[in-house]
């Protein structure tokens, strides 16, 4: 709401734009961001990479 005032000229504080609206009985709700644990392919790649990274820690340390 905010950005579309200051595009059609009205420069106006956040706070007094939030003001209004809760005067007039508008909403602006913004959804928030789910979750996704999902990483697909890129999760199996990085134990691939990590466990050879491992191996290779041990032989070095074990000589």
């Amino acid at each position: 709401m905010t950005a579309e005032l200051h595009n059609r000229g009205f420069h106006l504080n956040h706070k007094t734009i939030q003001r209004l609206m809760k005067q007039l009985g508008l909403i602006c709700r913004v959804r928030a961001k789910k979750y996704r644990s999902y990483k697909g392919k890129l999760a199996e790649l990085r134990q691939i990479c990590c466990s050879g990274i491992s191996m290779r820690k041990n032989q070095i340390r074990n000589g």
